[in-house]
């Protein structure tokens, strides 16, 4: 993820000139506070999450719900959710009201 600092810098040039790694992570961080925020707003009964992201290896497995997590509105809204179960790489999250 990049900082802060990083996001306002890359945001404030002209699409035209972002470098490939400017563009990518700017991408990442719209995609990342929009899921978050609108998690947020407006949550699901259920979420069904694959542990098959078909993300590079970046030292770790990655995992949607740990990367979504570091957002505190995520954060705050998935507190409320409990793991029901997992079947073939897939775990469903029910909220508790």
């Amino acid at each position: 993820m990049m900082s802060r600092e990083a996001w306002e810098t890359a945001s404030t040039k002209p699409a035209t000139q972002l470098t490939h790694i400017e563009f990518a992570a700017e991408a990442e961080f719209f995609v990342f506070r929009t899921v978050a925020e609108d998690f947020a707003a407006a949550p699901p009964s259920a979420v069904l999450v694959t542990r098959h992201v078909g993300i590079p290896w970046c030292g770790q497995e990655f995992d949607f719900i740990e990367y979504f997590n570091r957002h505190p509105l995520f954060a705050e809204a998935f507190r409320n959710y409990r793991q029901q179960g997992e079947i073939e790489g897939y775990r469903l999250f029910v909220r508790e009201d």
